[in-house]
């Protein structure tokens, strides 16, 4: 992951924020890589990641009792994804000068007792809000990458260089950005599954 990023950044690809799993939030290299291209993060951790001298579950009674706000994650298949959130600003920890790095703590509506955990980089005039925009954002990939792959095999290939991946994932999210463009001319998702307009069929006809 974190040579892909560097690879990604030299490149000059661009974007100011970098989201994933706790897979990539325990990578210690991976966070200082992105803090060190100017960008800011926002990872997920297991319960038992350390943040300073104790676990990031254990900063949970360090949230006040009115430091939660009932914020969206962005749109899911029923709505708006209500979660309480809270946020503990890491001021002790060394960052360049406008950063901070801070902790970002998910509380579920339902399960109350349930707990998702973000290590997070961010210029010091990021609201809440924006945090958790970024957190959400994650799923919207996810959906994206698993789209792909059953679309156009996105996770269908045999390569051992970095160039030779580079060129499938990018002729596959090209290929994928393709048929959503044809989906939204055709009527948008709510026709998926459904006959294609004969105008649909035949400009495809045409591009193959």
């Amino acid at each position: 992951g974190r040579q892909m990023l560097e690879r990604a950044f030299a490149a000059g690809v661009p974007c100011r924020w970098v989201t994933g799993d706790s897979v990539y939030g325990a990578d210690y290299a991976l966070r200082r890589c992105i803090e060190k291209s100017g960008r800011g993060y926002v990872l997920a951790v297991t319960s038992r990641q350390r943040l300073g001298f104790k676990t990031v579950a254990d900063w949970l009674e360090d949230v006040p009792g009115n430091g939660w706000q009932r914020l969206s994650a962005g749109e899911g298949a029923k709505g708006p994804r209500l979660y309480d959130w809270a946020y503990l600003p890491c001021d002790w920890l060394e960052t360049a000068s406008g950063w901070r790095k801070g902790l970002l703590i998910r509380r579920k509506l339902a399960q109350p007792e349930a707990f998702t955990f973000y290590l997070t980089l961010s210029p010091d005039t990021v609201a809440l809000s924006d945090l958790v925009r970024v957190a959400g954002t994650r799923w919207t990939i996810e959906a994206c990458f698993e789209a792909a792959k059953g679309e156009v095999g996105l996770d269908q290939y045999e390569v051992r260089s970095w160039t030779g991946w580079h060129r499938h994932i990018t002729l596959a999210m090209l290929a994928h950005a393709y048929l959503a463009a044809l989906r939204r001319a055709a009527g948008g998702e709510k026709r998926r599954g459904r006959s294609h307009p004969r105008s649909l069929a035949a400009h495809r006809a045409g591009s193959a």
